[in-house]
């Protein structure tokens, strides 16, 4: 784990400007047309939300770095960036496996999807694992990463029912187009995704759970997340009871010294 803090700050910037221009790519802007279906396809959603978290977290390391925090590790939200993580990887696999070849000489020569299904993806799975708090999940974090994914897949599959036939774009992936391949094999490739994604994630929390020991060596520690100490709040008539006391001492103090 890279602990310091202006080498996150230098990485989280590269990224966010790639990601960026991804993220125009994903509109047409780079190729003269407005792209209207951007909105329908996984690869742009997950790239959004990983380039707002990846955002966020770049503005908590400034001001932890301003404060004089000079080395530690993002702890904010980690269930949500794990989901994140997730979904990117499913962006990234997907594409390679399914989508596109790598093989072939046009895989490396269209840059747009370079960067939005392998340059974004790897650098913000890496930015997760070097960059976060280990031991900072539990174990059904796996499974809740699968939420996101299957909500997208209802609204796509709702929604061709009202745009068929209209000329609009039905379905952005073949594996979903039910009217081609039939609602059965969509399910079955519904169902093969998560169990892959589910086997992801559990391999990213293992990974979560890889710290440092006292020698600084590292090691697995699998035993159960510490519970959060509750945190009080102080209120007025804690003061005031606080006051009392001290007054209260303060007289006895008194008493023992008049006797004397």
């Amino acid at each position: 784990m890279v602990q310091n803090r202006k080498a996150q700050i230098i990485y989280r910037s590269i990224y966010l400007v790639i990601a960026f221009v991804g993220i125009l790519a994903s509109f047409g802007v780079f190729d003269g047309k407005y792209n209207n279906y951007w909105y329908l396809f996984f690869t742009n959603i997950s790239n959004y939300l990983c380039f707002f978290t990846v955002l966020a977290l770049l503005c908590y390391t400034v001001r932890d770095y301003k404060n004089g925090e000079k080395r530690g590790l993002s702890a904010q939200a980690p269930l949500f960036r794990f989901c994140v993580c997730v979904m990117i990887l499913i962006t990234f696999f997907v594409y390679n496996t399914l989508l596109s070849n790598p093989f072939s000489g046009d895989y490396w020569m269209n840059w747009q999807s370079l960067i939005l299904h392998v340059v974004c993806p790897i650098m913000f799975v890496v930015d997760y694992l070097i960059f976060s708090k280990h031991r900072s999940i539990n174990v059904f974090a796996p499974l809740f990463s699968c939420i996101m994914p299957f909500i997208y897949v209802l609204i796509i599959l709702s929604r061709v029912e009202v745009v068929l036939g209209s000329g609009a774009l039905a379905y952005p992936y073949y594996f979903l187009n039910a009217h081609a391949i039939g609602y059965g094999r969509v399910a079955l490739f519904v169902f093969v995704f998560l169990i892959v994604f589910v086997a992801l994630g559990y391999a990213i929390w293992a990974f979560d759970k890889l710290v440092r020991d006292e020698n600084g060596k590292l090691k697995w520690d699998m035993s159960p997340l510490p519970k959060p100490e509750p945190v009080v709040e102080e209120t007025e008539d804690v003061k005031v009871d606080e006051e009392n006391q001290a007054q209260q001492v303060n007289e006895d103090d008194l008493k023992v010294e008049d006797k004397e």
